[in-house]
């Protein structure tokens, strides 16, 4: 639900489910944004857009398109109402890093989405084999989009943990090579990627 001058409206109402969690709100000018993540029927992440500073908000849109999506996801928005967006994804066994934007202010998303980690295929203690790539971060300086993930792997039957960078300096229309810039035998937590507008910080526990 949203509130503004006692006025209460539920951002699920015309969803496919209704309810949600992780629920995240950003403001640009009199548009407002809304996201939230759905483990209902199919795992998604929606979205509702108010151009007249949340009096009312247009339909929901759904941000990916093959569903399977999971927590953690962060979004960034510019100064012209562009979107962006990366989520944890399992279409594909495993877990996946990919990249969605919108350039109307979420009214239509690119299709296909983009796929940004390569994870090593690795068999979990479950007996499932894929990619374990998660815990997406999003950071953006100008035209530069900044995206962190961390992903598992396996070496000489060894378990290790390392943090990804992928750079993107239009906007996410081309990406350079994912870039490992961190690796242990613990699995950092608590991981955050931020800016002061010139430089970009990446913290975390280990």
């Amino acid at each position: 639900a949203f509130s503004r001058g006692g006025k209460v409206q539920l951002l699920d109402e015309g969803a496919p489910v209704t309810g949600g969690k992780f629920l995240t709100l950003r403001r640009q000018g009199d548009r407002v944004y809304a996201f939230w993540w759905s483990h209902e029927k199919a795992k998604s992440l929606y979205f509702r857009t108010s151009t007249d500073g949340g009096n009312t908000f247009g339909p929901v849109q759904n941000v990916q398109f093959d569903n399977g999506i999971l927590p953690t996801y962060e979004v960034d928005i510019d100064e012209r109402g562009r979107v962006f967006a990366v989520y944890t994804d399992e279409r594909e066994p495993g877990y996946q890093i990919y990249f969605n934007r919108t350039d109307d202010a979420g009214l239509t998303w690119r299709t296909p989405d983009v796929r940004l980690d390569v994870a090593q295929r690795i068999t979990t203690e479950v007996g499932k084999t894929g990619g374990q790539a998660s815990e997406p971060h999003l950071a953006r300086i100008g035209d530069t989009l900044i995206v962190s993930w961390q992903e598992a792997g396996v070496r000489e039957k060894k378990n290790f943990s390392r943090l990804i960078v992928r750079v993107s300096s239009d906007l996410g229309n081309t990406w350079a090579p994912a870039k490992a810039i961190f690796e242990s035998d613990k699995v950092p937590s608590s991981m955050r990627l931020t800016t002061d507008g010139k430089s970009v910080f990446l913290s975390g526990d280990v």
